[in-house]
């Protein structure tokens, strides 16, 4: 399995939202989307991971992929690094 992504982080763009809803037509068990794209009710998640019969390259960590990497309060803590 890869990683998971969720639409609306780490490049995952959040118009994607609408697509994954096509597919799996959550309203069936009372998620809707709103006009903005956002799932309700709040705390919502979707996501996509990929399955293949090989391994899948090394990817970074969402820490190492952050754009604010050098300037986050975490990063001397125990909390960087925790997805790897």
């Amino acid at each position: 399995l890869s990683s998971r992504c969720s639409p609306g982080y780490a490049g995952f763009c959040l118009d994607n939202q609408a697509g994954i809803f096509t597919l799996l037509r959550p309203e069936k068990i009372g998620v809707a989307l709103s006009s903005g794209l956002m799932m309700v009710p709040e705390k919502t998640v979707s996501g996509i991971i990929g399955v293949s019969d090989g391994p899948f390259p090394s990817e970074p960590s969402p820490c190492e992929r952050c754009t604010l990497r050098d300037s986050c309060k975490h990063r001397d803590s125990s909390l960087c690094g925790l997805w790897r």
